[in-house]
C-alpha cells in the first residue's frame, strides 16, 4: 500500500533503509529510503535500457518507455520527500540487473548483468555500497533531518500556531500605526502550518557563511 497522504500514491517494490529506521507495515516509506529496488519479469520488453551499441541508452518499445516512466517517478518520488543530491537504484530484470544513479540532471546506467553468471558482481557492488557514507549515497550534507524530540521540530510547531497579531494582507485602507516594520501575515502562517505534514520529515539546513 502507498504511504499515508501519498496522492500519487506510488510503491516500489523494495528497498534499502537504515537500521534504525525499518518497518513491516508494507508501504514504501519514502522519506527512509536509502536505496530503492525494482523487479521486472525476465523479459527483455520490461527493460527500460538498451546495451545494444546504436549511441543511443533509451529504449523506444512502449513497454519499456513505460518502465522507465515508472522508475523516473520512484526517482522524482525519494527526490520530493528528501534533501538529495543524488540517489541510488538497484533495477532486476529476470536475472540480469543493472545499478542507476540519479540526479537533477538525469542518470547513468550501468549495463546489464546476469546475476546467476556473474553473482560475484553484484555482492561487490551491494558491498561497496554498503561501505559508503551519507554523503557518498546522495544525501545533501547541508540538511540535517530532525525528529519529533528535537526543539527545533517542537518549535516549528509552535510557530505554527495562529497568532492573534498576524496582519491581513486583504486589501483595505491602512493607518500609520496597524502594522509593524516586519509583520507575519496571516496566510504565510497558515501555509507554514499546512506544510507540517505529519507523514513527512523535517529538516535543519545549514548555510555556510562565504564571507
Amino acid at each position: 500500500m502507498p504511504d499515508k497522504g501519498d496522492g500519487l500514491k506510488l510503491k516500489i517494490d523494495v528497498a534499502f533503509f537504515p537500521p534504525e529506521r525499518t518497518y513491516s507495515d508494507g508501504r514504501p516509506h519514502w522519506a527512509d529510503q536509502v536505496i530503492a529496488v525494482e523487479f521486472k519479469s525476465h523479459k527483455t520488453s520490461l527493460d527500460p535500457f538498451d546495451d545494444r551499441v546504436d549511441g543511443k541508452v533509451d529504449a523506444d518499445a512502449i513497454s519499456r518507455k513505460k518502465v522507465r516512466g515508472q522508475i523516473i517517478h520512484y526517482a522524482e518520488q525519494i527526490f520530493r520527500y528528501q534533501h538529495r543530491t543524488a540517489l541510488y537504484m538497484l533495477l532486476i530484470i529476470g536475472r540480469r540487473f543493472r545499478f542507476l544513479r540519479w540526479d537533477r540532471s538525469g542518470t547513468i546506467v550501468t549495463r546489464a548483468a546476469d546475476y546467476f553468471e556473474q553473482p560475484d558482481l553484484l555482492c561487490k557492488m551491494l558491498w561497496r555500497m554498503s561501505q559508503l557514507n551519507e554523503e557518498q549515497l546522495g544525501y545533501d550534507p547541508s540538511a540535517i533531518r530532525i525528529d519529533r524530540t528535537d526543539p527545533d521540530y517542537l518549535r516549528m510547531n509552535t510557530i505554527a500556531l495562529p497568532v492573534e497579531t498576524d496582519a491581513d494582507h486583504m486589501e483595505r485602507k491602512l493607518d500609520d500605526d496597524m502594522l509593524d516594520d516586519a509583520p507575519v501575515y496571516r496566510y504565510v502562517r497558515d501555509m507554514f502550518r499546512r506544510s507540517l505534514h505529519p507523514e513527512w520529515p523535517r529538516y535543519r539546513l545549514e548555510v555556510k557563511d562565504t564571507d
